[in-house]
């Protein structure tokens, strides 16, 4: 017996900044997924079309028990069978970015009594994490001397960010991607900064995110490295950076804002540190919902991939925020 569902479905619940379409769940952003409950002894996932340059990988996690997937095909389906026949809990994440799409078409349920239950529903406590790799977790799997991005090295479960929000039970969102800044792009570019990501659906969209749909807690913005490799004039980034605060708050009036530096490099300590004084005196709505927070800079010891923070590296910087 075999019964499949999509997501227009009530017994499946989302989470991240995710879009749905005829019944299909696309997925941009690293740490979002989706979770469900169901008896039976198979589950079956499937994909939709693949298009893109870099393979999707996804942590699938039944009663606890994680395993990794690679999707690099269209049409692809993840089977896991072999299940005890009683009420399994499910959860699938998406670990690695991409400019482009994961498409999750449907879910398959076998065995010879089954059916979907109630989903778990998320946690009441919300993180919004906003930045560039260190918050995606770029390379945190790698060895120091790779000299190369794999997306099999990148798993934002061990970052940071998730970490963090793993410790408090919380419903987070992760809008962040590799190589973007506030003012410049780590080349100099300015096409799709964080500043112009934010309020979109997914990266290179012209389409809003609707903010009144899923307001935060606490919001973690960690951005400033990718400017500082782009040799950006501070005063350039000091005022786009400002802005961009008062953007994040236009959108979630009543979240705190703690704003991270110094993960990589201290060029801008300083600067973060005017900031932090200049809120204090010229912009009441900001302060005082927000905080800066000086992350100890990692070592070379602590280095994955392309000089970022490995997961051991990850593990530290999250007990310290």
């Amino acid at each position: 017996m075999e019964k499949s569902i999509n997501f227009s479905s009530k017994d499946i619940v989302t989470f991240g900044r995710t879009e749905t379409e005829s019944g299909s769940l696309y997925l941009t952003w690293p740490g979002s997924g989706f979770c469900f409950s169901f008896f039976g002894t198979e589950l079956r996932i499937k994909f939709g079309e693949f298009d893109s340059e870099r393979h999707f990988y996804f942590q699938i996690v039944v009663d606890k028990l994680k395993q990794t997937h690679c999707v690099c095909a269209s049409d692809q389906i993840v089977v896991i069978r072999g299940l005890s026949l009683e009420t399994h809990q499910v959860k699938v994440t998406k670990v690695t970015e991409c400019l482009q799409k994961a498409i999750v078409k449907e879910i398959t349920i076998c065995g010879e009594t089954t059916g979907f239950e109630t989903a778990p529903q998320p946690p009441f406590l919300r993180f919004e994490f906003i930045g560039d790799s260190l918050t995606a977790g770029f390379g945190n799997m790698s060895e120091p001397d790779a000299g190369i991005y794999r997306a099999s090295e990148q798993d934002v479960t061990f970052g940071y960010s998730y970490l963090t929000a793993t410790k408090f039970n919380a419903d987070s969102r992760y809008i962040c991607c590799s190589g973007k800044g506030i003012f410049n792009n780590w080349d100099g570019s300015k096409e799709n900064r964080i500043t112009d990501f934010y309020n979109k659906t997914h990266i290179g969209s012209t389409e809003l995110h609707d903010f009144k749909t899923w307001q935060p807690d606490l919001i973690f913005i960690n951005a400033g490295t990718n400017d500082i490799t782009a040799k950006t004039d501070p005063k350039d980034f000091r005022s786009a950076y400002l802005e961009f605060l008062c953007e994040v708050k236009n959108y979630n009036p009543n979240s705190y804002i703690i704003c991270i530096y110094g993960t990589t490099t201290d060029a801008f300590n300083d600067t973060f540190e005017d900031m932090q004084q200049e809120i204090k005196r010229n912009y009441p709505t900001l302060y005082p919902k927000i905080e800066f927070v000086r992350f100890k800079t990692i070592s070379e010891d602590f280095y994955g991939a392309l000089g970022h923070p490995n997961s051991k590296a990850h593990s530290h910087l999250a007990r310290e925020l």
